[in-house]
This record gives structure tokens, C-alpha cells and sequence, in this order.
């Protein structure tokens, strides 16, 4: 018995880049509405294009919780 996850929605921190892309991957491949946060916008932009799988929206967003002091 595994998880369906079409149509769920998820979010993927880190998405952008390395372990978190593959999971992205997955999931868009599953069918589910993912949404993508990153700290690299640079990386959001480039990755963007490749999760959107079959029709399905993938929506990212900026997201920097980093300290300023």
C-alpha cells in the first residue's frame, strides 16, 4: 500500500537544488501540485521549466529565513 499524492499539494524546501529537485521531481511526477521554495533565485528560474510535468502547475517561491544582523 503506498501514498497517492495526484492532486495533493506539497512544498519542497530546497527545491531548486540537488536533493531537494529530485524530490520535486518525484512528486511532479506523482501528479501532485508542488510548490518550490528556494533561497537561490538564480536556481528557482533555471529549475522551473523542468519540473512542470503534464499540464500541472508548479509554482516557486523566493524564500530567504536567514538571520540579518
Amino acid at each position: 500500500m503506498g501514498f497517492k499524492f495526484a492532486n495533493r499539494d506539497v512544498v519542497v524546501t530546497g527545491g531548486a537544488q540537488s536533493i531537494g529537485f529530485e524530490i520535486a521531481s518525484h512528486f511532479c511526477r506523482e501528479r501532485a501540485m508542488v510548490s518550490v521554495f528556494d533561497y537561490n533565485s538564480d536556481a528557482l528560474g533555471e529549475v522551473i521549466g523542468q519540473l512542470q510535468c503534464d499540464g500541472h502547475q508548479v509554482n516557486s517561491f523566493f524564500v530567504d529565513v536567514s538571520v540579518q544582523e
